[in-house]
């Protein structure tokens, strides 16, 4: 019924949980990983789990004009009609029933509202968290049927995109849970790894932003931040974070 693409770099720790949650709300779904050579257990993980598993090298940098092509092109290969695209800390809030009753109302287009989840604990409980802060950067179109979608033009970073061809959204909005706040370890591990891996031509041609809640700041700025500063901010989101209602059906 439907294939996820999601990509990956050292994920081994997100990933697993990616997996088992789309696979509860689609249990017949299809999983391509488009990996940037990971060197940690992300590889042996998704095999494992009977994911498709692509590698691909972007040279040790971020990949952002190839995650734009990707998220542009992979879909057209010979796949299901409905199409879902997310990072693999991205959780949307919809099953098969859900989209069963979304193709039978003509939506090509599922919309999404954005949640930055905080982990309320200091563990690596993802499954736990369900508290969040809203993030309207995170509206992304993330899900949608290629039959009747001819180009979603995703803009750099794949935050904002505009769809041509048969264009209707879902009156339902879902919710995508960002979830990248797991811990403060993690997150000053996911920003000094990622600080590395910025490349120039990326700096020179203004693509090196991050998504904040303030809106797009410096990649360079946003991941070179001590870890005081990184506490006392996951500390004032996560005491900002409300319930959010997760559903286990599928």
């Amino acid at each position: 019924m439907i294939t996820l693409y999601t990509s990956t770099y050292n994920d081994e720790i997100m990933i697993p949980h990616t997996i088992k949650w789309y696979r509860e709300r689609f249990p017949d779904c299809r999983i391509i990983i488009g990996d940037n050579r990971s060197t940690d257990r992300t590889e042996e993980i998704c095999r494992d789990l009977g994911c498709e598993f692509r590698p691909f090298d972007s040279g040790n940098c971020i990949p952002v004009e190839v995650g734009q092509w990707v998220k542009n092109n992979s879909w057209r290969e010979k796949t299901t009609d409905w199409i879902m695209l997310v990072d693999c800390d991205e959780f949307v809030d919809i099953n098969q029933i859900d989209l069963k009753r979304e193709a039978e109302a003509g939506t090509t287009i599922i919309k999404t509202q954005g949640w930055d989840v905080y982990n309320i604990k200091d563990d690596y409980d993802v499954e736990g968290m369900n508290r969040g802060c809203r993030n309207i950067l995170y509206d992304k179109l993330v899900c949608f049927n290629k039959k009747h979608i001819l180009k979603m033009n995703f803009e750099v970073g794949a935050h904002a995109a505009n769809p041509e061809g048969n264009v209707i959204f879902s009156k339902k909005i879902y919710n995508l849970m960002h979830k990248k706040y797991l811990n403060v370890d993690y997150v000053f591990k996911k920003y000094q790894e990622s600080l590395g891996r910025i490349p120039q031509l990326h700096l020179d041609r203004g693509y090196s932003f991050e998504v904040d809640k303030i809106g797009k700041v410096p990649a360079t700025h946003f991941y070179n931040q001590e870890l005081e500063k990184i506490k006392m901010e996951f500390e004032k989101r996560r005491k900002m974070s409300i319930p959010l209602k997760i559903r286990s059906d599928s």
